[in-house]
C-alpha cells in the first residue's frame, strides 16, 4: 500500500496560500492546520467539535480530549493543539459565530451542516489538486507533521504519543527519511 506523501516546506506554503485564496479561506486554512500542525486524521477533523476545543471561559483549548466516538479505532486520545493552531481556531470561531453553538462541529460545510471524513478527504484532495502538487492526500498532513516532529529532533517515543499509535512500529511507518538526514547522520560520527 502506497503511503500518502510527506509535502516539503514549499508544497506546505504552496497549499496553504491556494487555501487563502480559496472561497472559505478560515475553514480551509484551518483544516489544513488540523493535519499539518495538530497529526488529525481526516476522521478526527470531521468530529472535532466546538466544545471540544472551546472552553467555559471561551478560551481554546491546548489539550483536547477526543472520545471514542470521534477517532479511528474506537479509541480515545488528547489532541495537542500548538499556539498557530488555538489561533486559527480561535478566528474561524468568531468569523463563523460558533461560539455559543458549542454540540455543533467546528467544521462546517456551505450548506451549515458538519464534515464528514469523506468531504474533508475531498475538500483537501481538491486544495492539494489545486496546487499542482500530485500523490497528496488528507493523510498528507499527518505524515508530514510527524515527520516533520522527528526531523527536528523530536523523540519517536513522543511522536507516538502525539499521533495517538498505541505501537511504535506504527509510528515508525509513518516518518519518512531523506537522504539529505541519513547523510548529516553519518557526519556526527
Amino acid at each position: 500500500m502506497k503511503q500518502a506523501k510527506v509535502l516539503s516546506e514549499k508544497e506546505q506554503q504552496i497549499v496553504f496560500n491556494v487555501a487563502k485564496r480559496s472561497r472559505y479561506p478560515k475553514r480551509n486554512t484551518l483544516m489544513l492546520m488540523l493535519g499539518f500542525y495538530g497529526g488529525l486524521r481526516a476522521v478526527e477533523i470531521a468530529n472535532l467539535r466546538v466544545h471540544n476545543v472551546l472552553d467555559e471561559n471561551g478560551e481554546i483549548n491546548e489539550q483536547v480530549y477526543l472520545d471514542a466516538t470521534q477517532t479511528k479505532g474506537n479509541k480515545s486520545r488528547v489532541i495537542y493543539l500548538n499556539k498557530k493552531v488555538r489561533k486559527c481556531i480561535k478566528d474561524y470561531i468568531a468569523c463563523e459565530g460558533l461560539a455559543d453553538k458549542r454540540e455543533v462541529q467546528l467544521l462546517r460545510t456551505q450548506l451549515g451542516g458538519g464534515f464528514t471524513s469523506a468531504t474533508v478527504r475531498q475538500a483537501m484532495k481538491h486544495l492539494f489538486a489545486e496546487s499542482g502538487i500530485s500523490n497528496a492526500s488528507s493523510h498528507s498532513g499527518r505524515r508530514t507533521c510527524l515527520t516533520t516532529l522527528a526531523n527536528k529532533g523530536v523523540g519517536v517515543h513522543v511522536i507516538r504519543e502525539i499521533a495517538g499509535h498505541s505501537n511504535l512500529a506504527t509510528t515508525q511507518k509513518y516518518l519518512e527519511v531523506s537522504s539529505d538526514k541519513l547523510s548529516s547522520a553519518v557526519e556526527l560520527l
